[in-house]
């Protein structure tokens, strides 16, 4: 049974005889009283405390779960967050990686083919120049031998004689040259644009790396008898003309000494710009086989 302060003061006591001081007791009861009043005073105040202190125990408890729950929490999203960095990384460089070797191997299939199609077209630039070269050295040998054979022809005839040979040699002459013209023109056209281009560098880059001499070597002419020259077409009738003329005319050699330095300097200027193509030809070949 719980007893209060209240209790202790209305507590009455029978009166017996002999029995205990009557106010005594009540003194004693009213300092009973005020001390366990005190004491149920100062235990309520504990239990109070002791209530708030659980509220507040209560709350921190809760606030450690919900901290611990955001740490854990943090922490699986931190590991996330690096396993998805590590394979966004992976990623990256495993596509880097197929990347450049998609590149290289374009880059070298690329480069192999430019070189094929380099090669190619020096061989056939190659081959058109050496065809142009024996083109041009035939040419030259037969107008030696047919400029000699005429010349020893207009040294016995007279002037108008002469001069009807001359414009039937210059016929002949530009006739095959300008065959030559054709045939060193058709050669260049079918040459692919990057030959031209690389002939242009050439000479803008290695004017002086890659010298080549425009003097073609002499060939040395062989001795040709006026006997030796066919005679059908127009050099049959000037032959026969010429020997016609040499039983009838006196020799006219001062006239052709003179007019034969004209004549050389009219058919030699073909030659001269076919030697500069055929050296720019020759300079962008080297130039290609150089770069391949």
């Amino acid at each position: 049974m719980a007893i209060r302060p209240i209790d202790v003061r209305r507590k009455e006591f029978k009166n017996v005889f002999r029995g205990y001081d009557a106010n005594q007791v009540d003194d004693f009861l009213d300092a009973v009283a005020d001390e366990f009043e005190r004491t149920y005073t100062e235990n309520q105040r504990m239990r109070e405390e002791i209530s708030s202190l659980r509220e507040r125990l209560q709350q921190f408890e809760e606030l450690e779960e919900s901290i611990r729950a955001a740490l854990v929490h943090a922490e699986q999203a931190a590991n996330d967050l690096r396993e998805s960095a590590r394979r966004e990384a992976e990623n990256l460089r495993e596509s880097a990686r197929r990347e450049a070797e998609l590149t290289i191997r374009e880059a070298k299939s690329r480069s192999h083919q430019m070189l094929a199609d380099s090669s190619g077209r020096v061989e056939r630039v190659q081959e058109s120049y050496e065809a142009l070269q024996e083109a041009k050295r035939k040419f030259a040998n037969d107008f030696r031998h047919l400029l000699k054979t005429y010349m020893e022809m207009l040294d016995n005839l007279e002037i108008s004689t002469a001069k009807e040979i001359e414009s039937s040699l210059r016929e002949r002459l530009d006739t095959e040259s300008v065959a030559v013209a054709r045939e060193a023109a058709r050669s260049e056209q079918e040459e692919p644009e990057g030959v031209g281009v690389a002939a242009e560098e050439t000479r803008r880059i290695e004017p002086e790396q890659l010298p080549v001499s425009s003097e073609e070597p002499e060939e040395k002419e062989p001795e040709v008898e006026p006997s030796s020259v066919p005679e059908a077409g127009e050099e049959g009738e000037a032959r026969a003309a010429a020997e016609q003329a040499a039983e009838e005319a006196p020799e006219r050699g001062p006239l052709a000494e003179e007019e034969a330095p004209e004549q050389e300097e009219f058919f030699e200027q073909p030659a001269r710009e076919e030697r500069e193509e055929d050296n720019r030809i020759f300079r962008a070949s080297r130039f290609l086989r150089r770069r391949g």
